[in-house]
């Protein structure tokens, strides 16, 4: 199923934003048609055909200017649904950005301990007894004997 506010459409292409300025603006057509069918009007082009105008034409531009904020509030909940989606795929990229930084510090993890086991066991081998060697050995991997 089609989401309704789909993130990766623009606003103008979403089904239900169009659907709801059609609505409005049948709506206001039909209201128009109203007003002229029950009123005997007479075209002017001057102040009182203008009054005439704005007060009998009132009810269709006020359901015109209803799609103003209609469309904003459709427009803010489809920006929190492109920031959700953005959300979304950032947490992805990154847990699959930190999966491999991990992976590379756990490789180096690998290869300093190897290579402190390797000298461990060089020193073993060339050492004035255990003792020393292990005290040698704790010197070099720690700094310092933890006794």
């Amino acid at each position: 199923m089609e989401k309704i506010f789909d993130p990766n459409k623009s606003l103008i292409n979403l089904g239900v934003v169009r659907l709801s300025i059609a609505m409005i603006f049948i709506a206001a057509i039909f209201s128009f048609f109203v007003v002229i069918n029950g009123q005997n009007m007479i075209f002017r082009l001057d102040y009182v055909g203008l009054k005439f105008a704005i007060e009998y034409f009132g009810v269709p531009i006020s359901i015109c200017a209803l799609s103003i904020p209609v469309v904003a509030l459709l427009a803010k909940n489809h920006r929190s649904e492109q920031t959700r989606e953005q959300i979304r795929t950032a947490s992805i990229q990154n847990t699959f950005a930190n999966y491999h930084k991990h992976m590379e510090e756990f490789e180096k993890y690998l290869i300093r301990t190897h290579e402190r086991i390797q000298n461990l066991a060089d020193l073993n081998k060339v050492g004035n007894g255990p003792i020393e060697t292990a005290k040698e050995a704790l010197i070099y991997s720690f700094g310092t004997v933890p006794c």
